[in-house]
């Protein structure tokens, strides 16, 4: 499995999850300055974001592909698809102008573009919240049932009170996290 953007929580997410349904090749794709603290959090291969670096080694041989960087680097990020392989697109964070007539145009585009390749999808959140709202229910039943047996555990670098965000900020520049930092306000 490849995860494009990897100094995402989401795609990281996806990565231990894949994990825990016994993924075994596990790559994710991220800025270099990020590299060790992926490889700490997410115990997988991370290889540099531009494709020039990561092509090579995994052309044709990924049987899944998330990428949230779509459409950035669509066509090599199909390359890296195997025969049978799988690919979803995630959409890049909403720009501005959204809901504009030349971004439903562009969004469109997108849908056409992808909807050319039989195995692949794109999914968008929250799309996706707004049009199958029980099946979301059922997924957050699904994940709070392994969260509450144990089976996925967070990652959590520390648990902070929301006075010591300014604090925790400044540490980041110095200190690589080894999860996530959790806020707390409503705790002394």
């Amino acid at each position: 499995m490849l995860v494009t953007s990897g100094a995402s929580l989401e795609a990281q997410a996806v990565l231990r999850l894949a994990r825990w349904a016994g993924a075994t090749e596990l790559y994710i794709t991220a800025p270099r300055d990020h590299f060790e603290v992926l490889k700490k959090i997410s115990a997988v291969t991370v290889l540099d974001e531009d494709p020039e670096e990561w092509l090579p080694q995994l052309r044709n041989r990924m049987n899944v592909v998330v990428d949230y960087q779509y459409p950035r680097n669509f066509d090599s990020v199909r390359e890296a698809i195997g025969k049978k392989g799988r690919l979803v697109c995630i959409p890049s964070r909403k720009k501005a102008g959204e809901g504009s007539f030349l971004s439903d145009i562009s969004s469109i585009m997108d849908q056409y573009q992808l909807s050319l390749y039989k195995r692949s999808t794109m999914f968008d959140f929250a799309e996706s919240f707004e049009m199958n709202p029980k099946e979301l229910h059922e997924d957050m039943n699904f994940l709070m049932k392994l969260l509450s047996t144990r089976q996925i555990r967070p990652q959590a670098d520390r648990f902070i009170r929301l006075k010591d965000i300014p604090k925790a900020q400044q540490q980041l520049q110095t200190r690589p996290l080894s999860g996530s930092i959790i806020c707390e306000p409503w705790k002394d």
